[in-house]
């Protein structure tokens, strides 16, 4: 490079000695070609945009002049090269192919280990498709993810040449993993998560400042020396992705985990009793303690909740499903260590509306993303304590298997007072469902149907937060209103007369019904505020008065409470 000799002591990787005036030499360079490349500083280690290894000082730079260095930040260049001087490149391409990039995830910080640290922006990894994938859906966390890999890396040179050759570190691996918990090398992983089901690529991960840690599947983990030829030369992974299991952390807080064991029919979320309905499913329930048992047994313990769910998957769910007939219900009741409480029964589904607390709210969300025929595995961790408002707490007593649910969580968890309640849980305990969503009574299409159809649904819902709401289900009646209303919101084009004095009433009724549920949960601002949305349009509105007087009288507004009274007689007499 210009007649300087590098010294040897420190490893050069490929983007520590390329720059963008090579990279624009090489964008139309065929494989198999020799050619000589001169490369001005401007398009090399003077580019204040070759990369992220900058030099904040222009005296920390050799070679460099104030005058050019003072306001500007530049890479550092290889030991033994003058960042302004002219650089040439023998360069020989030996292969050339059509790969994309990966992109880095967001959850990946800039500054991790992990990162390629060389000089020149190359990319987080490279996919090159050998075969196409079946489907559209692809994985992501926290998905369980089976693909099989195999793992290369340069060969050692015998002599003072270098070689291309590749060497297989880790031969053909099946690997069971959940996407993004860090089984995988992060560029594998983010690699996966771009390929569908069947799809076969080559990754190629490009060289790191130092070598990797060893993943946490051993199965994966490559030898001391492959390892440091992988940090200096890169690694190729040869990837099949074999399957994905649909997992979702229903609630966002990591408590309630819903995984698909069998597909369902339609499309996904078209065909899912998203909006409030009558459904039939079959519903199964187990408890289970968790505790910190050794991680070899996990699958022979059924402590932990994960694990019961990825053995019913895994490579003991396999055994499971031979032994009871591929039926995860029987799979269930079969696992050791989980005490099966419950089960409806093939030939007696339960049927339920949903939002209406007939269920635990875990069982029900998750009912809300599955297809008819799908069947899922739904854990509730934790369930006597954050865990406990999405098990049985919020749910009707006569829910399916609560009494004897309630009964085992405590014997698991608690220990009995005197009295025969649970005080003090002394571990975690946890509950599974097996669900199975048999069908639903399909929803009015509220973008399709007619008007007289959508007011007949808002009714029927209106009717049925009136049930929920004289049965003391407050929480949950305020919810049927809130939809009801949203719904009949968004009605437009209305042409007659007739049409808009039918929708304002209903709309009148159920403002009116919310504003009582406010009440009684103690939030009269938001009961206020609802009736004066009916007394802008009605002044002389006595519900709506009435209601208004209650909550000015509940905050100790009594001035303007005595005079909503007064309006309501006066208008009564």
């Amino acid at each position: 490079v210009n007649g300087v000799e590098t010294e040897k002591t420190e490893s050069v990787l490929p983007g520590d000695a390329c720059a963008r005036g090579l990279l624009l030499a090489l964008a139309d360079a065929p494989a198999g070609t020799r050619f000589l490349v001169r490369v001005a500083p401007e398009y090399a280690y003077l580019d204040p945009h070759h990369g992220p290894r900058m030099v904040p000082l222009y005296d920390k730079l050799p070679g460099s002049s104030p005058e050019r260095c003072r306001s500007r930040r530049f890479p550092r260049p290889p030991a033994g090269v003058d960042a302004e001087s002219f650089l040439f490149f023998d360069v020989g391409v030996l292969a050339r192919r059509v790969a994309a990039p990966v992109r880095r995830p967001r959850s990946l910080p800039e500054t991790s280990k992990r990162n390629t640290a060389t000089a020149f922006p190359v990319p987080f990894a490279t996919k090159r498709v050998l075969r196409e994938g079946d489907g559209f859906e692809r994985p992501r966390p926290p998905f369980d993810v089976s693909a099989r890999v195999e793992v290369r890396v340069a060969s050692p040179a015998t002599d003072d040449e270098k070689t291309d050759a590749a060497a297989v570190a880790v031969p053909e691996t099946v690997v069971r993993y959940v996407s993004g918990d860090g089984t995988l090398p992060p560029e594998l992983d983010a690699a996966v998560d771009t390929m569908r089901v069947g799809e076969e690529a080559v990754v190629y991960a490009p060289p790191r400042r130092r070598p990797e840690t060893p993943p946490k599947n051993a199965r994966l983990a490559m030898p001391r020396d492959a390892l440091e030829r992988a940090a200096k030369n890169g690694a190729e992974y040869r990837v099949r992705l074999l399957g994905i299991t649909h997992v979702r952390d229903v609630f966002g807080d990591g408590v309630v985990v819903k995984r698909r064991l069998e597909e369902g029919v339609g499309d996904f979320p078209g065909d899912c009793p998203v909006r409030d309905c009558a459904v039939t499913a079959r519903v199964a329930v187990a408890a289970a303690s968790i505790s910190d048992d050794d991680d070899e047994k996990k699958y022979e313990n059924a402590s932990s909740l994960d694990e019961h769910a990825r053995a019913m998957l895994g490579e003991e769910g396999d055994k499971n499903k031979n032994a009871s007939g591929s039926d995860p219900f029987a799979a269930l009741a079969s696992r050791r260590g989980l005490r099966f409480v419950h089960d409806t029964g093939a030939q007696t589904p339960l049927a339920f509306r949903l939002g209406a607390g007939a269920v635990p709210a875990a069982v029900e969300t998750s009912v809300r993303l599955m297809l008819p025929g799908e069947t899922a595995l739904v854990t509730v961790r934790d369930a006597l304590g954050a865990g406990a408002r999405y098990a049985y707490e919020r749910s009707a007593p006569d829910a399916p298997g609560a009494d004897a649910a309630r009964e085992t969580l405590e014997a698991l968890g608690g220990v009995a007072s005197s009295s025969g309640k649970n005080v003090f849980p002394q571990k975690q305990v946890g509950l599974v469902f097996v669900v199975r969503l048999v069908g639903f009574e399909r929803p009015v299409n509220w973008y399709r149907a007619g008007l007289g159809e959508m007011l007949a649904e808002a009714d029927a819902g209106r009717l049925e937060g009136n049930a929920l709401l004289n049965a003391g289900k407050t929480e949950l009646a305020r919810d049927k209103y809130e939809k009801t209303l949203r719904d009949l919101r968004g009605i437009r084009g209305l042409e007659s007369d007739e049409e808009i004095r039918a929708t304002n009433a209903l709309v009148n009724s159920v403002t009116l019904n919310l504003a009582a549920a406010s009440q009684r949960l103690g939030s009269h601002a938001r009961a206020i505020a609802l009736v004066d949305e009916i007394l802008s349009h009605d002044p002389k509105h006595g519900k709506a008065l009435w209601r208004r007087g209650v909550s000015l009288a509940a905050t100790h507004e009594y001035a303007g409470a005595r005079a909503d009274f007064r309006a309501v007689a006066e208008g009564d007499a």
